[in-house]
């Protein structure tokens, strides 16, 4: 337990953003260190619901929402948003996993709150990354290219149908 704790300390020693906040992976490795420490100082108390506060907090902040989201609301705003695919299915199948844990008769063990916690840490750190989301230029010429900036900036070209035309072509 100890090493994990020590490593995710270590992970935390980014420093500031330029404009004097922690960044999220930051603020949520805290979040689960100090739960961790809590778990481990104190075996008998359910601390689930820490947890499920941590994991809000994190996403309320990465996707920048205006609303303290449920768990639903979360997967509803992560499908509208730019992330990868496979992203996207990560965040949304942990958050279905977690309410599933949460309303299940007698709540989540504490086995499986540990594992819970050591899958929302790899999850932070992939979805904070900049991979996590897609290339702008990737994105640029298929997702606009039927939009009039899009034409503009990507037009088709038309088969030509004058004979000088088509010889330019065919010697290009």
């Amino acid at each position: 337990m100890a090493d994990i704790v020590g490593s995710l300390k270590k992970r935390m020693k980014k420093g500031k953003k330029d404009n004097g906040e922690q960044p999220i992976d930051r603020l949520t490795f805290e979040g689960l260190v100090a739960l961790r420490a809590k778990l481990a100082a104190d075996p008998s108390t359910d601390f689930s619901g820490e947890f499920s506060k941590i994991i809000k907090e994190f996403f309320h902040k990465l996707l920048k929402l205006r609303y303290q989201p449920t768990y639903e609301e979360l997967i509803s705003e992560i499908a509208g948003r730019r992330f990868t695919d496979e992203m996207k299915k990560e965040m949304v199948d942990y958050l279905q996993e977690m309410i599933h844990l949460e309303f299940s008769p007698g709540g989540m063990s504490r086995p499986k709150l540990v594992e819970k916690i050591g899958e929302f840490e790899n999850l932070v750190i992939k979805a904070t990354s900049d991979s996590a989301r897609p290339h702008r230029a990737q994105n640029l010429t298929s997702a606009h290219s039927d939009s009039l900036l899009g034409r503009i900036f990507h037009p088709k070209k038309e088969p030509s149908t004058d004979s000088k035309h088509i010889m330019e072509e065919i010697s290009e």
